[in-house]
């Protein structure tokens, strides 16, 4: 079996692994999730995307080489997924919720960089003319996508229809779009959950930041707007979108969205062929803004990343140890005493309710951590446990923090979490020697020893 054959396989063996992601978090994006990364149903940068499909191709392409069957790639493929996801997930976690953040999906437009003319600067002002661009039916989306939704390509994935567009990569777009700010907060910022690949971000007729800020494959950035926001007005946003540029084997690469030998690479992509180099992808390259994006509007002091870290006496599964995270940012140039207020629910569950008075110092971050040692009542009794579901339910609690000013509240998270721990093992089997020692790897999820499928 071929390198060249298997890698073309391969996204039939990851998109199952995608799904099992999905189910994995109970996460209400799991659509989204089978085609983008298994980040996606996570927004805190704590949990790192191992699980991109690039990284499963890596991993395909090295079983090959060692000379595996096809079953055997798919069945260590599903493993290495399955492990990662263990690692790096501790405690299942769905994407934070806020009464200050605003999604702004809607009202969105693009257009070729090239085709645009004037100042970048107007570009982000209310008389700019953006009528003749295409209309954006979806947040977020992709360059290829728009241009599809907007009838530019009819029926991408049919034969070779994929070479059709040609080379979009090579030249910047604009994506536009005009919402409200809500008045009275002291402090707005925009979030972008993720960009692909470089940007620059324009706010009202200023920018915000550049192409060499706004850097990397799917990347979270947050900037402070608040000088810059007409509040109960008007705005508008605007940010130009530059594709990976960098080609590998051409001397630059960048860490994008780049294949050596995938599907369609005969037709696709990039070709050299003094260098005998195929390097494919899209013609956008996956290029676009990837994930949502937001306005957060609060006081003084916002709330960001909260997660739940749980750990269990195993091999018994009572008490659960709950330790709870959050970083606090204050963004005003004083320093800023307040009171961080926890409650964590679940239907036919006692309530737990938790504070503690925290200062800031002018213009700074802290990380928090809340602890059952200091508050005995993050140590419950008889969880109900997160479970694979050939075992049971993935029960999930809800957190809420709240971070308090003079009893007036300032920022609000809320989360939904899975009490869990998944733990890695070897066993003592030596009966591989040609392909490692050191026995079996094996994973237990709570204490129960759990067989790994293939991933079909």
């Amino acid at each position: 079996m071929s390198v060249g054959f298997t890698t073309a396989r391969l996204r039939s063996y990851w998109t199952p692994l995608l799904r099992k992601s999905a189910s994995l978090s109970n996460c209400r994006a799991a659509p989204e999730c089978l085609t983008r990364p298994f980040a996606i149903c996570f927004d805190s940068y704590r949990f790192i995307s191992f699980l991109e499909p690039h990284f499963l191709v890596t991993w395909g392409v090295f079983f090959i080489r060692c000379h595996l069957p096809e079953e055997e790639v798919k069945t260590r493929l599903f493993t290495v997924w399955f492990v990662i996801a263990s690692i790096c997930a501790p405690g299942v976690v769905k994407a934070s919720e806020s009464p200050n953040l605003k999604e702004l999906r809607s009202d969105w437009k693009m257009a070729p960089a090239n085709q645009v003319s004037g100042d970048e600067a107007q570009v982000s002002q209310m008389g700019f003319d953006d009528s003749k661009w295409y209309s954006i039916n979806r947040m977020p989306a992709t360059i290829l996508q728009i241009l599809q939704d907007n009838g530019a390509y009819e029926d991408l994935y049919w034969g070779m229809k994929l070479a059709q567009p040609g080379d979009l990569w090579k030249q910047n777009w604009w994506y536009r779009t005009k919402f409200t700010a809500p008045a009275g907060q002291s402090v707005y910022s925009l979030i972008f959950k993720g960009i692909n690949y470089r940007a620059d971000i324009w706010l009202n007729g200023h920018r915000v930041a550049t192409r060499d800020q706004v850097v990397g494959m799917y990347n979270r950035f947050e900037f402070d707007v608040s000088k810059l926001i007409a509040q109960g007005a008007a705005n508008v946003l605007a940010v130009k979108i530059t594709p990976e540029q960098g080609i590998l084997g051409e001397g630059s690469v960048e860490l994008g969205d780049s294949w050596l030998d995938w599907i369609n690479w005969k037709y696709i992509g990039y070709h050299n062929r003094e260098k005998n180099l195929d390097v494919s992808f899209t013609p956008d390259r996956n290029a676009g803004v990837w994930k949502r994006v937001f306005l957060s509007s609060s006081g003084d002091v916002t709330i960001r990343n909260p997660y739940v870290h749980t750990d269990l006496p195993l091999p018994a599964t009572t008490p659960a140890s709950l330790t709870v995270y959050c970083d606090l940012h204050n963004a005003s140039q004083k320093t800023v005493a307040g009171t961080l207020v926890g409650k964590i629910t679940r239907p036919g569950k006692p309530t737990i309710e938790f504070q503690k008075d925290i200062s800031l110092f002018a213009d700074s971050t802290q990380e928090v951590g809340l602890t059952p040692a200091d508050f005995s009542q993050l140590t419950l009794t008889n969880p109900d446990l997160w479970w694979p579901y050939i075992w049971g339910k993935p029960n999930l609690y809800h957190l809420k923090l709240n971070f308090k000013i003079h009893d007036e509240p300032s920022d609000s998270q809320s989360i939904d979490f899975g009490i869990r721990e998944i733990t890695q093992k070897r066993d003592s089997d030596e009966s591989f020697p040609a392909i490692g020692t050191g026995g079996n790897f094996y994973l237990q999820i709570n204490g129960r020893d759990y067989l790994i499928r293939g991933g079909v």
